[in-house]
């Protein structure tokens, strides 16, 4: 195994203050840090260039922290599921711990903590295996959905989707019944791709209903008009059913 000063570290912190002097504390170690000081975009420069190791400051949002939704959707991605992920939190907000171990951390770490502190963390957790998501297949009508190999199924056939397409298909059947407008499938699936416009969210329906079409399920992927798109099965009298896992929490990717 490489030796731990090798290692790429991304720090995620909004926090102009305690960025730099993470980032002061890690190349000192000998570390190649990147920062990323933004809410947004964050998957989309993961997956560009995953680090060994992201250390991703929680926002003091507990249990319901935006941090563990963007950490979901690494450990759902397996472009992604392999980076080690150590959350860092005030220790303050309610059930954050354990949120963060559950969303799929391998370490939580809780302000203030010494520089050495977070050296063994982080060594101890790149000693090992980075801790993933255990992720259930789950079927809609005809449809299985299948996040760990990345594959979507229909009557048994694998359906061939793009990255993009398989991504949207995923965010709609685990949010099942709900009307999403194009902001935010926007947020939720491509945050900070400056290209995505909500003519574009409406062309890439288009592409996936047609996919569906093959399969004379386009009707799974409803217009709600004025509001946006939502992905429903009971109105062509089917129900949603257990595949031979679990249901599916919802998680996105690109």
């Amino acid at each position: 195994m490489p030796s731990m000063e090798s290692k790429d570290i991304l720090v995620a912190d909004t926090d102009e203050q305690r960025s730099q002097l993470l980032s002061e504390l890690l190349e000192k170690g000998g570390f190649d840090v990147r920062l990323h000081k933004r809410q947004a975009g964050l998957l989309q420069r993961v997956a560009t260039r995953p680090p060994s190791m992201l250390l991703l400051a929680a926002q003091g949002g507990g249990a319901d922290d935006r941090a563990f939704g963007v950490l979901r959707s690494l450990k759902a991605d397996p472009a992604t599921a392999s980076v080690h992920v150590i959350v860092l939190g005030d220790g303050k907000a309610e059930g954050e711990a354990v949120a963060a171990l559950d969303a799929g951390a391998d370490d939580y770490v809780a302000r203030p903590f010494s520089g050495s502190e977070l050296l063994a963390r982080m060594r101890s957790c790149m000693s090992r295996p980075a801790a993933r998501l255990s992720v259930p297949r789950f079927q809609a009508g005809r449809l299985v959905l299948d996040p760990a190999r990345h594959q979507l199924f229909i009557d048994d056939k694998p359906v061939d989707l793009s990255r993009s397409m398989f991504k949207l298909v995923e965010f709609l059947m685990s949010n099942r019944d709900v009307v999403h407008s194009r902001a935010t499938l926007k947020r939720r699936l491509w945050d900070g791709e400056s290209n995505v416009s909500p003519r574009t969210i409406d062309v890439r329906i288009r592409r996936l209903r047609a996919v569906l079409g093959e399969y004379d399920c386009e009707s799974y992927v409803q217009t709600v008009r004025g509001i946006g798109y939502r992905f429903c099965v009971e109105s062509r009298g089917e129900r949603w059913g257990s595949s031979s896992a679990n249901r599916y929490s919802p998680a996105a990717r690109n």
